[in-house]
């Protein structure tokens, strides 16, 4: 079971990893990600959220990147989903 401090430390990760400027910095974030995210359900949400973190910053419709309160919702509602 994943407990709460994982769940933030994955949501830092998927900060993380959409904002790396080269393959090394993105490299580093998900292989910390296979360290934490050792269930195969968690490592999809994590990567679910690291695109719905990219999609939100993207759009036209949202005036603020993405935070973290959003974020943790994002994770949380696909967790209790799957």
């Amino acid at each position: 079971m994943i407990t709460g401090n994982d769940i933030r430390r994955l949501i830092e990760l998927a900060f993380d990893y959409v904002a790396a400027e080269t393959e090394q910095q993105a490299g580093k974030a998900h292989d910390q990600v296979a360290l934490l995210a050792t269930e195969t359900t968690t490592f999809k949400i994590w990567s679910d959220l690291v695109e719905y973190i990219k999609a939100w910053n993207s759009s036209n419709e949202h005036n603020d990147s993405m935070d973290r309160a959003r974020a943790l919702q994002f994770f949380s509602t696909r967790q209790a989903e799957l």
